[in-house]
């Protein structure tokens, strides 16, 4: 029988240690051109108690602003787990928290965006509101939702929005607002991708443009005939 020598054990026992990290779907989407798109990276295990990483919580890919803290969930807390993988942010964390991503696009193509939001209820009439802005010009907002019994708290809502890039460079940045309850809750946000929309082929052009030409003719017959 073959021996397993001590530094053998040691090694496999750290690996045992290791947390265990969802892979995130966001990241296999074809297409999409957002990095670290629900905020995976780095690999960090569960705060004890499950408790959020912050006030200068690390995640790669994105930039906030120096006065903003980031909360990055990590493992489930409070009943609510991330949409993808297993992690996500959270934008207000006191105040209103803004984070954005510089994406590399193509000049005049149609980008879909998607990503998804939930709201952590705080006290009284509270709600979340995120609102998407590409370099720095409003684009979307999901209005206020996780706040009444048809858009309960602690629910992942998807939402979407479609953008033309300007340059070979787009930000792309989130903006959580504040809201009547305490500061330190909601605008959860997680699964995030922008994928540029499909071209038609020139055959496929031309094919639409030899059917609207038919159809201008069965329309001009018709009126012939009238």
């Amino acid at each position: 029988m073959r021996l397993t020598s001590f530094a053998s054990l040691a090694a496999l026992a750290s690996l045992a240690l290791l947390p265990s990290v969802s892979s995130a779907q966001c990241a296999t989407t074809t297409g999409n051109i957002v990095a670290n798109c629900s905020f995976e990276s780095p690999t960090l295990p569960s705060q004890p108690g499950n408790y959020p990483y912050y006030p200068n919580a690390p995640f790669t890919g994105w930039t906030a602003n120096p006065t903003d803290n980031v909360e990055r969930w990590v493992g489930p807390y409070e009943g609510i787990s991330s949409k993808d993988g297993s992690a996500h942010i959270e934008l207000n964390v006191n105040a209103p928290t803004s984070l954005w991503q510089h994406l590399s696009t193509v000049t005049g193509a149609t980008y879909d965006l998607s990503f998804f939001g939930l709201h952590r209820p705080g006290g009284g009439n509270s709600f979340s509101l995120i609102e998407v802005f590409i370099n720095d010009t409003f684009l979307f907002t999901t209005g206020q939702f996780g706040n009444t019994l048809s858009s309960p708290s602690k629910t992942w809502f998807n939402f979407n929005a479609t953008f033309v890039a300007a340059g070979t460079q787009t930000k792309l940045e989130f903006r959580g607002k504040n809201n009547p309850g305490p500061t330190s809750y909601g605008n959860h946000l997680d699964d995030v991708s922008v994928v540029r929309r499909a071209v038609p082929e020139p055959g496929t052009l031309a094919l639409l443009a030899t059917g609207f030409v038919g159809l201008l003719g069965v329309a001009r017959r018709r009126g012939d005939a009238r």
